[in-house]
């Protein structure tokens, strides 16, 4: 199974049963679960990582870098410096 002592586990119910398996973490963007990376708490793949590069001074990067710099600082805890 590839399940080692104390490795992340997703539980699952599919009518009677229960299903664990394997935590595979994901990007965030495209689903993907190979080469994740943690950036700021979220999991991005460098494929998507690659691709934010590329539109960063773009419209749209312009808009995300926004996006994501709000998100996280509504999700501190308050008292803390932002970041």
């Amino acid at each position: 199974m590839g399940i080692a002592v104390k490795d992340p586990l997703e539980i699952y119910v599919d009518r009677e049963k229960i299903i664990l398996s394997k935590y595979e973490p994901f990007c965030i963007f495209c689903s993907q679960a190979d080469e994740v990376k943690y950036i700021k708490d979220k999991t991005v793949c460098v494929h998507c990582i690659n691709e934010l590069k590329n539109i960063k001074n773009t419209p749209a990067g312009v808009f995300l870098m926004f996006y994501c710099k709000l998100s996280y600082q509504y999700k501190r805890v308050p008292g803390t410096p932002a970041a």
